[in-house]
């Protein structure tokens, strides 16, 4: 399994790397620019080439045995929530995006999505949303969440 690093620069959080690196995983960073759906149709090609893949965002922390976890998983699309503005169960999200793991078999119709211009057009929150419906299948929840240690404005 391969994971993923989605950061903008000067944003990725001290914790999110060492905790990656402690379960045996190398990061792949991938600097994030203003729109966030580039970087993700970069994570599609990948699963599309046959691979797993993990996608941990800037500051998400991944707990001990998280990851492999993520990657014993027979489902399509998993993932540990965490707490954003508001704990997970209270948000609309579908699933949490940030400490997520994708397998190679959604590569291609994820992929043809990233060509779509509602993909591009679509704001960062809308990403989950449109990759649960292009995929078709409820993302499988994993037990504990992940570390959030982005600070909202109060």
């Amino acid at each position: 399994m391969i994971v993923a690093v989605t950061y903008l620069d000067g944003m990725l959080h001290d914790r999110v790397v060492p905790a990656i690196e402690r379960q045996g995983y190398r990061p792949r960073l991938l600097p994030v620019d203003r729109s966030y759906q580039p970087q993700l149709a970069q994570v599609f090609a990948v699963l599309s080439s046959g691979a797993d893949v993990a996608l941990i965002d800037q500051d998400v922390e991944s707990r001990c045995g998280f990851l492999d976890d993520l990657d014993a998983c027979p489902e399509p699309l998993c993932y540990h929530a965490y707490a954003m503005a508001q704990p997970f169960d209270d948000t609309f999200a579908p699933f949490a995006l940030g400490h997520s793991r994708f397998k190679a078999q959604l590569g291609r119709p994820l992929l043809a999505l990233a060509a779509t211009d509602r993909w591009k057009r679509a704001h960062w929150t809308q990403c989950e949303t449109l990759i649960v419906e292009t995929v078709g299948i409820a993302p499988h929840r994993h037990d504990g969440d992940a570390i959030h240690h982005h600070r909202y404005r109060q």
